[in-house]
């Protein structure tokens, strides 16, 4: 056998045989291809005696020996286009590592998932549920805690009707009233002598206002209108107050009576009116109407000039929100 050595030991049985570049022996056969042993492969000389899960691990470019892989028992890194595998233990354990493609379940679970903790880590079905119990639902529920709004509106909110209902804004009553009308002339001021017993307007020029009703809440169906003026007149004399619509003449409110026969002196008096069943979001325009009562006429004054005791005032018509 070229090549090769032969030696015997005991009768009829090969003991070794070996190459002459010592890369293959062949010891103690006790039948065929038994205990074959490979001290090289390719010029590379293995020794060493391996255990459970130990490869071949090349010490140099002509010789190896055996050792465990430094990530443990068996694949350490399978690398695809797809997806890498680490550390792997088992079938499929410890998959880690970038998908590079979606994906598709198939229809099957995601099974064993552990609570995530981080933004970009996967949530598990019961921490959602969880989570999703602590947030306000769109209909119904119950707060249990203040809302900050951020400088944000709370948009298309009803009229409130329990006195523990959000106001609407349009329900607010208003700070200021709905319009001011003052009027008069200067020196002695513009005077009326009311000598009819028939209401009729005062000044339908001068002595009118004109106004228009909110939306909703005090002041979108009933006004008040206060009306103030300097009055005199002789004993006996009543003067009688109204409004009238500036077109179409209707009495709006009610008659107000005013006493001016106690002194010929000016007197400034101050009535107010109720209007009511009007209609939201209207215009509106009062006159300021008056009549004598018995047989003696009085005056109403309109002056600019206004003093201590001087009983000089311009005659003034507001109207406020009402209820």
């Amino acid at each position: 056998m070229s090549g090769f050595r032969k030696s015997t030991t005991g009768s009829g049985t090969i003991s070794t045989i070996t190459s002459t570049d010592s890369t293959v022996t062949v010891t103690d056969p006790t039948g065929p291809s038994t205990n074959l042993k490979v001290a090289g492969v390719d010029g590379v000389i293995i020794t060493g005696t391996p255990t459970v899960g130990q490869v071949p691990t090349a010490t140099s470019g002509t010789a190896a020996d055996w050792a465990t892989p430094s990530g443990g028992s068996g694949i350490t890194t399978l690398t695809s286009t797809d997806f890498t595998v680490t550390n792997a233990t088992g079938p499929t354990a410890n998959l880690d590592g970038p998908l590079l493609a979606n994906l598709a379940a198939g229809g099957f679970k995601l099974t064993g998932l552990a609570n995530g903790s981080g933004a970009a880590d996967s949530a598990a079905f019961g921490q959602i549920a969880a989570a999703v119990a602590s947030y306000l639902p769109l209909a119904g529920g119950t707060m249990s805690g203040a809302i900050a709004m951020g400088t944000h509106k709370v948009t298309g909110l009803g009229n409130g009707t329990a006195a523990q209902d959000a106001a609407a804004f349009g329900q607010i009553p208003a700070v200021g009233p709905l319009a001011v009308v003052e009027y008069g002339t200067s020196g002695f001021g513009t005077s009326y002598t009311i000598s009819s017993a028939t209401l009729a307007a005062v000044d339908s020029t001068n002595l009118t206002i004109a106004f228009t009703t909110k939306a909703s809440g005090p002041g979108s169906t009933v006004v008040l209108v206060d009306i103030e003026a300097g009055y005199s007149g002789v004993a006996a004399s009543i003067a009688y107050v109204a409004l009238l619509n500036h077109v179409g003449g209707a009495q709006q409110g009610f008659t107000k009576v005013v006493d001016v026969s106690l002194s010929a002196t000016v007197i400034i008096i101050a009535t107010r009116f109720r209007v009511s069943g009007l209609s939201a979001s209207t215009s509106y325009q009062f006159d300021l109407a008056a009549s004598k009562g018995a047989t003696n006429n009085f005056t109403m004054y309109a002056n600019s000039d206004t003093g201590l005791n001087s009983g000089r005032a311009p005659i003034e018509m507001t109207v406020w929100p009402g209820l």
